[in-house]
């Protein structure tokens, strides 16, 4: 993003005085008027060091570089372009680096500094400062900008990862979620239909949403209010318009933002400049549907003391059904199993004690298509007698909900002092979502021989759906608002953040076209009743009953309500504490006070209204053990780092949990690393609180020689659920050679470990390992008969998870343009999971699972290249072959490997045609995703569905095409 700078917001005749009195200071050779000369710039984009030399020759300076890392020499800063103060085309190129600059006579002199506030709107402004304090700290390559502040984190151990806008564009994501499928960490991602909402979560690593703290301008994003069962924030709430940048620490979170995330932060940064008024239009979908049509407006102003931002989205997203795919609409078989349904708009009569039915050969007949008798008789049935009517149900679902989203997104600074800023951000964002399902059916109801149209003699069931009344649909319709307030500020060499946050989502949900099927409702009635004007007639083809009747049967709107909030106040402070010969101890500390709560009211579960208090302390602490001037050879740097965190959340006692690390530098091209956290994660409201309830099952009693025993099944949330825990290490090297600018090579081998983590047994499982669940069981007596079983949420789950983690980068200049080679792939070597004490863990690597499928590889291979007005982003996304199994027992089949395609391509038409043709300050991007239309593989897996929804889509093959203009 080109920043707003002071060209666009002085007249031009004032910019002329300036000009002229630039030119004039320039002449008198005096340093500070040095900084004020006014030049037209016009810099590509490329590394620090040569955009430094180009500056300097403007006015005839010796450059003094006194940076010995040469990840900040060579990190890539600009383009830099337009009329500007010499000042402040230094300080973009040295912002959000350790560096600053001072002019001393005819030198340009770049050093570490010692202290300052970023002044990149980034998550150091919204959150805690940065961690320029601490000289040591040299961010590790990652893919993006060395110029771009990561995390503010003084513990830069952990493996970081950064998509940039530009990387966003190049590959043309239309969301956040999209945006993951080239994060090889990123194990799997669901369909867009896989949630009814169509909500899309992060799952990094396998180790589960609810594992992945997802941050919004680095502070805390609570779970959605629709999402409450899955304790997860829904990504697309975020429209792709309004981000920066997403972040990503694949390992236990840093612990200014808590320790809760054994799998790890997502930290999208939103958009706090806005150069000029933008419009953005955007379309795109798939074949049979899935449209999408997107608008964004976004607006800036700056001043001296203030800068501020607005982006408005609309997002207007078509559905698409099963009918429009072939595996949905014309549903195959997996071996001998049929996965087409009993259910049919003809329907089937079958008896109701399994036996023949009456006058017929079998227990089941389908319901004549043709009758040629006035009036349906037995006869009729005798032909279709054993073969009933069947259909693809999944041909009336959603593959891809409809849904529209509108946000809004504003924020603003402004600049009290030079050492005290206040800043501020809100969040609007709607959704409403609609998913849609099979027409209402009569499953299996009753039909007594009191209805005027039976033919039989006795009672009998009737299944048939009832597609005059349209298919059933659940929609989904939420609002959140989400503001932040920020002082930050700087005292002597130590930096200070205080802010607040408010959050708040509401969501209701209902179902349209739903039947009323209570024991004493109207179908029941119109089923058993023996007037022919209020019967239903369940025995012939077509319609089932008087279009006055049928409306009748519907059940009335019911809505669920669902709230999700927080309120936030965090205080941080970071500076040096003492020095060294090495360089500064750097310290970290905060406290923080949060209140989360959350609504659950739904009709068929019941309801729930609780808040919690969270009270926190943490402290981080980096030492330098040898530093740049005390280097030597084979230890070029050396520095240890520590930190820790006490919550107390109500209802439990404190928890401490550290995190270590060390980082050592051979030599400044290579960098080695070891980091040791630990974690812990409390119980959601959903498991703690969800209102139990009874059902009615069978199960094999072992006790009994395993004999089918009828009993009743207890199922909802646990409030004496503890915390699950968790421990990571990661140990890593990064090099990244003088002679090769722009290119690195990454290797982290990572292990994570959870305890305790909360489960939904069986009652089978439960019974058959009586002995551990003791107190869950009731017996009439002791080894007498089974009569329940409570298999409400526990704390009995074990993971186990390794793997590796290897990134190349690398930046190739060339006559032919700038090419941007880049693979990130991930290798697990092991995935154990465990959720019954005492028993064996299952290896789940390359086996697919109902919970998502761990791959033993995942890679990403991606290729940008640039010239002039032109982009091409090519990607290339493979999954290796699995066994298909069903829970948890192979199949004997294997699933091929699959490879995605992806390409896009984007022009600057301004740059193209020329500033004085119609298309200036025009971008064009269009894409395809999946080129080839790759299908999912079909899979046993996937049930009824036929296919591996972790890897794979019935999208297919998509298409984007979005045009930008700058006003």
């Amino acid at each position: 993003m080109i920043d707003r700078d002071l060209a666009s917001v002085l007249s031009p005749h004032t910019w002329l005085c300036l000009y002229l009195l630039g030119s004039w200071t320039c002449a008198t050779a005096s340093e500070w008027n040095i900084e004020t000369a006014v030049h037209e710039l016009h810099i590509p984009r490329q590394s620090r060091i040569k955009t430094l030399n180009e500056l300097k020759q403007l006015h005839k300076l010796q450059l003094d570089y006194r940076s010995g890392h040469a990840e900040e020499r060579e990190a890539e800063v600009g383009p830099i372009d337009g009329e500007l103060m010499y000042g402040d085309a230094l300080e973009r190129v040295l912002r959000n680096s350790t560096l600053s600059y001072r002019i001393e006579s005819n030198e340009l002199i770049i050093e570490t500094r010692s202290s300052t506030i970023t002044t990149e709107k980034s998550i150091t402004q919204s959150s805690a400062p940065s961690t320029k304090a601490a000289p040591p700290v040299v961010p590790p390559p990652t893919g993006a900008p060395e110029e771009m502040v990561v995390l503010s984190n003084p513990l830069p151990i952990q493996p970081i990862t950064v998509l940039e806008r530009r990387d966003l564009t190049a590959l043309g994501v239309s969301s956040v979620s999209e945006a993951l499928r080239y994060i090889s960490q990123s194990t799997f991602a669901r369909p867009e239909g896989y949630q009814v909402s169509g909500a899309q979560y992060a799952d990094l690593r396998g180790l589960g949403s609810n594992n992945t703290l997802v941050l919004i301008n680095g502070r805390r994003a609570m779970p959605s209010a629709a999402s409450l069962t899955a304790n997860a924030f829904d990504l697309n709430t975020i429209p792709i318009t309004a981000v920066e940048r997403v972040e990503l620490i694949v390992d236990s979170t840093a612990v200014a933002y808590g320790t809760d995330a054994a799998g790890g932060i997502i930290n999208v940064l939103l958009r706090r400049e806005v150069t000029d008024p933008t419009v953005e239009i955007q379309y795109g979908g798939a074949a049979g549907g899935a449209e999408q049509r997107r608008g964004t407006l976004h607006l800036g102003t700056e001043s001296e003391r203030f800068s501020g931002a607005v982006t408005v989205d609309y997002f207007d997203g078509g559905g698409l059904l099963g009918a429009e795919r072939d595996l949905w609409r014309n549903q195959r078989f997996l071996g001998e199993q049929n996965l087409r349904a009993l259910l049919s708009a003809a329907g089937n009569i079958t008896s109701t004690d399994g036996r023949n039915l009456p006058g017929l050969s079998s227990p089941v007949a389908a319901v004549p298509i043709v009758d040629t008798t006035p009036g349906i008789t037995l006869d009729d049935f005798v032909a279709t007698a054993g073969t009933p009517n069947q259909d693809n149900l999944l041909r009336f679902y959603s593959i891809v909900p409809e849904s529209k989203r509108k946000s809004v997104l504003a924020n603003g600074t402004y600049n009290i002092s030079e050492s005290l800023r206040l800043s501020t951000e809100l969040l609007y964002a709607g959704h409403s979502s609609r998913f849609f399902l099979c027409p209402p059916a009569l499953l299996g109801l009753p039909v007594p021989t009191s209805n005027p149209f039976s033919p039989f003699d006795a009672t009998v069931r009737s299944f048939r759906l009832m597609p005059e009344l349209g298919s059933q649909s659940q929609s989904v319709d939420a609002e959140l608002i989400r503001a932040v307030a920020a002082l930050q500020g700087h005292w002597g060499e130590w930096e200070w953040n205080i802010s607040a946050l408010y959050s708040r989502e509401t969501a209701i949900t209902w179902m349209d076209r739903t039947l009323d099927l209570s024991p004493d409702g109207p179908v029941v009635q119109a089923l058993a009743t023996d007037n022919p004007e209020r019967a239903l007639n369940p025995f012939q083809a077509g319609a089932i009953g008087k279009a006055q009747l049928l409306s009748e049967l519907i059940v009335p709107r019911q809505i669920d309500r669902f709230i999700s909030g927080a309120l936030q106040a965090i205080s941080h402070a970071e500076g040096p504490l003492a020095r060294t010969a090495a360089g500064p101890i750097a310290l970290m500390l905060g406290a923080e006070w949060r209140q989360e709560s959350g609504v659950f009211d739904s009709k068929p579960l019941g309801w729930f209204d609780r808040d919690r208090d969270i009270i926190s302390l943490y402290l981080q602490l980096q030492v330098p053990i040898v530093g740049k001037d005390t280097a030597r050879p084979g230890l070029h740097q050396l520095y240890l780092a520590t930190g820790s965190r006490l919550d107390h959340y109500d209802g439990m006692s404190n928890v401490i949990r550290p995190q270590y690390g060390v980082v050592w530098y051979p030599w400044p091209a290579l960098k080695m690393r070891v980091f040791r956290g630990y974690s812990f994660k409390p119980p959601s409201f959903y498991e703690l609180y969800r209102p139990k309830t009874t059902t009615l099952g069978t199960v094999p009693d072992p006790a009994h020689d395993n004999e089918l025993k009828t009993i009743t099944t207890l199922v909802g949330g646990n409030d004496t659920l503890e915390a699950q825990t968790s421990e990571t290490l990661t140990a890593g090297v990064t090099f990244s050679p003088e002679f090769f600018a722009g290119a690195f090579i990454s290797i982290d081998y990572w292990r994570v470990g959870l305890d305790g983590r909360v489960s939904t047994l069986s009652p089978t499982v439960l019974v058959e390992n009586e002995s551990l669940f003791r107190e869950r069981i009731t017996r009439s007596y002791d080894g007498g008969e089974l009569l329940s079983v409570d298999a409400s949420r526990i704390n009995a789950g074990r993971l186990e998870a390794s793997g590796i983690d290897l990134t190349l980068h690398a930046e190739l200049p060339t006559d032919s343009g700038h090419l941007t080679p880049e693979l990130r792939t991930t290798w697990f070597a092991s995935y154990r999971d465990n959720d019954v004490p005492g028993r064996p863990a299952v290896e789940r690597v390359n086996l697919a699972s109902e919970s998502g499928s761990i791959l033993k590889w995942r890679a990403i291979a991606s290729l940008k290249w640039a010239r002039g007005p032109y982009g091409i982003a090519a990607a290339a996304r493979y999954t290796p072959p699995y066994d298909d199994a069903v829970a948890g027992v192979r199949t004997g089949k294997r699933l091929a490997s699959r490879t995605l395609f992806d390409l896009q391509g984007s022009i600057d038409l301004g740059a193209r045609f020329g500033e004085d043709s119609a298309w200036n300050r025009v971008s064009l991007v269009a894409g395809v995703f999946n080129i080839f239309n790759s299908q999912p593989n079909v899979a046993e897996v996937g049930g009824a569905a036929a296919f591996d929804s972790s890897q794979g889509d019935l999208k297919n093959r998509s298409f984007q095409i979005r045009v930008l203009k700058r006003l």
